[in-house]
């Protein structure tokens, strides 16, 4: 009998464990996924230890401290306009290679590269400074809005120029989900990013990926491209300094938990980057102050779907809107995925992906990753989420830029957002 009762036990263990073995590891897909980008990572620790060796040197010399603000201001002036010049002695060089060949191409380039190696030298060597220059006057902005304490920001301002990584984006098929990022090395060849994205999207029928460039990355130092615009770079200095600062808050450590938390992050960070960076202008480079964008007006009321949220304005006749057609696709793609028509879907972006290609707008692919992306960021056109209407509309109810912010550094879910809408004063 206790024969027959093992037999019995041991033919409903391997039952039970032909019948669990379908379960896979909660981790399974990030795992397949890191096989699919083996040896293609971005070593973050090799950059943060080689920035902060830097930036520890600069803060025992400080050389910047000694200069007067005319001083500062001409740094700073002079190394966008090396930046600037870099950048367009790399296009005469691409231009060059692009109609000639071989020892002529050599030859006609041999000027360009050898004053680029200049222009080059010459950043290398103020690097350091002009971002100390910078960071100090974050930071006096940021101390005049109330965020300082004792004449110190926290965290410190701290940011490198440098060359960013590529960002590979990960959707679901079926809708357009976040389900994974990775930082990709940068200098990847395109052939290579799109082979990339064929053996995802090969390995993972049900999603769909794309390897994108991004403008700054919230490591800390944050990782800011080198760039020919101040007006841009101030921006991007308070935003990546925002995602820094709510690292110690509920909507940072949440900034993962759904797509409408990391909208509500982005957002933020996008708020006070453009209040700080616009001060930045006024206050140190007023020459500037003319390339400033207009700010935008706060709706009357906040909208509570994607359909209360106002479309562009009509441009005049027969002339394309960017804004409006590409939020027209963003909205399109959603009905049909939520008819369950992904093929439908897919082929409708690659067609309208042609039609912003005739247009002028070079978009290599335009698929449920890339609206994932540029969906996180409300001020983008492919947004119809309700969420940046909202913030504005809660910003602007605020009397300060720092009542905005530690108010919404406590939302750790999205319910947290529409609570403050409801309330009569959100803002303390």
């Amino acid at each position: 009998m206790l024969r027959y009762k093992n037999c019995l036990l041991i033919l409903v263990s391997v039952v039970l464990a032909v019948h669990t073995s379908d379960l896979l590891p909660p981790d399974y897909f990030k795992r397949r996924l890191s096989d699919q980008t083996d040896g293609l990572g971005f070593n973050f620790v090799a950059w943060e230890v080689k920035a902060w060796l830097v930036k520890a040197g600069m803060e025992f010399v400080a050389p910047q401290d000694t200069l007067s603000e005319g001083q500062r201001h001409a740094l700073v002036s002079e190394y966008i306009a090396h930046v600037r010049r870099a950048a367009q002695l790399r296009a005469e060089i691409r231009k060059v290679y692009s109609r000639s060949e071989g020892e002529e191409a050599v030859r006609q380039a041999a000027g360009p590269e050898e004053e680029l190696r200049h222009v080059r030298a010459w950043l290398r060597s103020h690097q350091d400074w002009s971002e100390g220059v910078l960071e100090e006057q974050v930071s006096a902005i940021l101390e005049q809005e109330g965020m300082g304490r004792w004449g110190y920001v926290w965290p410190p301002v701290k940011f490198r120029f440098t060359e960013l990584p590529l960002l590979l984006v990960v959707s679901r098929r079926a809708k357009i989900t976040r389900e994974a990022d990775v930082h990709l090395k940068s200098g990847i060849p395109l052939a290579e990013q799109e082979a990339l994205e064929e053996r995802i999207d090969t390995a993972f029928p049900e999603m769909r990926s794309l390897v994108t460039a991004i403008g700054g990355l919230s490591a800390y130092p944050a990782m800011v491209l080198e760039y020919d615009s101040l007006v841009w770079l101030s921006d991007t200095f308070a935003h990546e300094w925002t995602h820094d600062f709510l690292l110690f808050h509920p909507l940072g450590y949440n900034y993962n938990y759904n797509g409408e938390m990391t909208t509500i992050n982005e957002t933020t960070a996008s708020i006070v980057g453009r209040e700080v960076g616009r001060r930045v202008i006024l206050t140190y480079y007023p020459e500037l102050s003319d390339r400033l964008p207009p700010l935008p007006t706060p709706p009357a009321r906040p909208p509570m779907s994607a359909r209360e949220v106002p479309p562009p304005p009509e441009p005049p006749p027969g002339q394309f809107d960017y804004n409006r057609e590409m939020r027209k696709t963003r909205m399109r793609v959603d009905e049909l995925l939520a008819e369950g028509k992904v093929e439908e879907a897919e082929a409708y972006m690659e067609e309208r992906r042609q039609f912003f290609v005739a247009h002028g707008y070079h978009i290599r692919k335009l698929n449920q990753a890339y609206f994932a992306f540029y969906g996180s960021y409300a001020t983008s056109p492919s947004v119809v989420s309700p969420i940046g209407g909202q913030m504005e509309w809660l910003r602007a109810r605020c009397p300060s830029l720092r009542a905005f912010l530690l108010t919404v550094a406590q939302i750790d879910r999205p319910e947290v957002l529409t609570t403050l809408i409801a309330q009569e004063r959100p803002c303390r």
